[in-house]
């Protein structure tokens, strides 16, 4: 081995095996910024897949809404072409159908918008 390259590596060996040196120091710095970047970009990664639960969560209860809306309409126009013959049967199926659709919306949204928050809680952790 030339005299050179044994000195060279020789020197190579003291930086990496040698915690004191400034360069294993600078090494394990950058090293550790890059695993944090690494762990940032991941955990915005998985964030970005909780907009689908935050969407649902969301639409759920105005998707039931609509449906009581619906439901009271159909209603009133089963009352409207009664005339003067009420049945309360004949509004029992529009009142049903809005009170299906609200529970449904909100079936839907409540443990879909518990799970968005427990993520979202395990993440900023």
């Amino acid at each position: 081995m030339l005299p050179h390259a044994k000195h060279h590596e020789q020197w190579t060996q003291e930086i990496i095996v040698d915690p004191s040196t400034e360069v294993h120091r600078t090494l394990e710095s950058i090293s550790s910024g890059m695993s944090e970047r690494v762990a940032a970009l991941h955990l915005e990664r998985m964030r970005s897949h909780l907009r689908g639960l935050e969407v649902i969560g969301t639409l759920s209860p105005l998707l039931g809404l609509l449906g009581t809306v619906l439901g009271m309409i159909d209603a009133f126009q089963q009352l409207e072409y009664a005339g003067s013959r009420v049945d309360p049967g004949v509004l029992s199926g529009g009142i049903w159908e809005a009170l299906l659709t609200t529970a449904a919306g909100l079936v839907v949204a409540i443990p879909t918008l518990a799970m968005l928050n427990w993520f979202e809680r395990i993440f900023q952790r």
